[in-house]
């Protein structure tokens, strides 16, 4: 087991009770290295018992425990010593191996994965990788995910450290080859015969191959027709897909905005006809974006990487988790939130004690062209007058300018429903049972005409985007029901 005598998360060293503490730590690790580790333990013991914040007793009782063979007890003491001290390359190292030890393959990489992305990692770490490698019968999809996410780009320190870096790339290849012939066989299963179970799991790692290499992206359709066919192509393994996350309250995987492995909170707390709401769900543990959010984001960011990051973007929400991650990385980013359509565009309102810009979709303040994107999420069929909100943003956009915006849409209606309208009174004539999104009256039921819709307000090349890919937490609503609808993006170029 290798040493490290890193403090973590202690008290204020003039704290009488962590100073005594300190020097009892100090006292058993001194007779540690004289061999003496039964007198260390003794002392240990009662430090780890009444939940000491320093973090030493946790790894020094833990690597006794692995010498004594206990090797659960070192498990759990090295899992708490990671509480006081998450940065503690040693105690992932040494409670990875503790875990390779149980067999416990897939957890001991889910270990090291900090480790492998911080830069930190040596040769021990990656000789830990190919160990387990070596030894584990098979590994799941997501343990392949969030290990090839973790090699993807290592860094020249972590090259150079690497002495059999091209042995552990050449093992990769093989496994990667063997994935790519597996694929093939399940894209000849699934559209020959029906799916078994065994080959649902067998889509499922190649799937993992997939996510965490090539991401699988966006695929765009400009018509009702081909969009349909890929939809029928995946309908199976995805239903197989979505009613196993439903059952689960987390999802490991990785966040494409985050560009980190990640967990997902399956639920918002949002239920569809019984279900999880997987639409509204798959909330990134570490930025905070959902399903939904995350599709549009991806979609921008696409965006930036075939044009510029300088580019001018109106994102028309400025509260979310979303736009704080963006606003990180584009400098021109315009967060915007609708707050009454009485204000003028441009007024800057206070919003949970922040500053925001207050724009109204049917009547934005920008200059004509002076935009590069605008972008907006399940907005468009709350606003009471589409062709205006949609002639709108082609107005402001510049020649070449890209609207990029998701609704509510069913792949099964041909036009769209008008469910309410608003007079010139103000009141508001319901041609259908009132529908709320929260407390956002739903004036619009999209279907496929919104597509004509776009393209009546100007827009010249018009596309709905789909990105179904469960390991970034992508996903429909949930083909449970009678409501269902992919992870969609409209795209509108001027």
């Amino acid at each position: 087991m290798t040493d490290t005598r890193k403090t973590g998360i202690e008290r204020d060293a003039a704290d009488p009770a962590v100073k005594q503490d300190r020097q009892q730590a100090e006292l058993a690790h001194h007779l540690i290295t004289q061999g003496r580790f039964a007198e260390a333990a003794e002392i240990l013991t009662p430090l780890v018992l009444a939940e000491t914040l320093l973090f030493a007793p946790y790894y020094d009782l833990g690597c006794l425990a692995v010498r004594q063979g206990d090797v659960e007890t070192a498990i759990s003491l090295f899992n708490m010593a990671l509480l006081r001290d998450p940065g503690s390359v040693a105690t992932r190292r040494n409670l990875a191996l503790a875990q390779g030890i149980e067999h416990r393959y897939e957890e001991a990489l889910a270990t090291l994965s900090p480790t492998l992305r911080s830069g930190q990692a040596g040769n021990e770490d990656y000789g830990l990788v190919r160990d387990i490698l070596g030894k584990a019968p098979a590994l799941g999809p997501i343990a392949w995910a969030r290990l090839l996410s973790d090699l993807r780009t290592p860094s020249p320190e972590q090259k150079r450290a690497l002495d059999e870096y091209d042995a552990l790339l050449q093992q990769l290849t093989v496994r990667k080859s063997e994935n790519d012939h597996l694929r093939a066989k399940i894209a000849e299963v699934t559209t020959t015969q029906p799916v078994t179970s065994q080959a649902t799991s067998s889509f499922l790692t190649a799937l993992g191959y997939l996510s965490a290499n090539s991401l699988a992206g966006f695929k765009w359709f400009s018509d009702e027709n081909s969009y349909r066919v890929w939809d029928q192509q995946v309908e199976t393994i995805q239903t197989e897909i979505e009613r196993y996350i439903d059952t689960q309250r987390e999802f490991p995987g990785y966040c494409g905005l985050c560009g980190q492995s990640t967990v997902f909170a399956v639920s918002s707390g949002l239920q569809l006809e019984g279900h999880t709401h997987l639409r509204e769900g798959m909330i990134c543990a570490r930025c905070g974006t959902h399903n939904r959010g995350r599709v549009l984001g991806l979609a921008i960011q696409d965006f930036t990487n075939r044009h510029s990051n300088m580019a001018d973007i109106l994102l028309m929400e400025a509260t979310t988790p979303l736009f704080g991650l963006l606003s990180r990385r584009l400098p021109n980013l315009i967060g915007t939130e609708f707050q009454s359509p009485t204000i003028a565009g441009g007024t800057a309102m206070d919003v949970g004690g922040r500053q925001v810009r207050h724009e109204n979709i049917l009547d934005l303040s920008f200059p004509d062209q002076s935009l590069n994107l605008i972008a907006h999420a399940d907005l468009l069929e709350h606003v009471p007058d589409v062709e205006t909100a949609l002639s709108e943003c082609f107005r402001t956009l510049r020649n070449g300018g890209e609207l990029i915006f998701s609704a509510p849409f069913s792949q099964t209606m041909k036009q769209s429903r008008k469910r309410a309208e608003l007079l010139p009174s103000g009141e508001i004539r319901h041609f259908a049972p009132e529908e709320y999104h929260g407390t956002h009256l739903a004036y619009y039921n999209f279907g496929w005409d919104l597509l004509d819709l776009c393209r009546a307000a100007g827009f010249s090349n018009v596309r709905i985007g789909v990105c179904f890919d469960p390991l970034q937490g992508l996903l429909s609503t949930g083909r449970f029901g009678g409501y269902f609808m992919q992870p969609i993006v409209f795209s509108c170029i001027r």
